[in-house]
């Protein structure tokens, strides 16, 4: 559930990207996304393993 949650965040940054051209909004929100996906890439790995 958390992983295609994930996927839909994934997708509508990558639709944000193809609709604006301005090439600073789209760096700024690779910043944000990209750590944040490896955040809750590890934080589900994590939760997976304690279980």
């Amino acid at each position: 559930m958390k992983s295609r949650k994930l996927f839909l965040i994934v997708a509508f940054i990558f639709f944000l990207n193809l609709n604006f051209n301005d090439m600073s909004l789209i760096k700024f929100l690779n910043l944000i996304c990209v750590p944040a996906t490896l955040v809750a890439v590890t934080l589900e790995y994590i939760s997976k393993k304690r279980q």
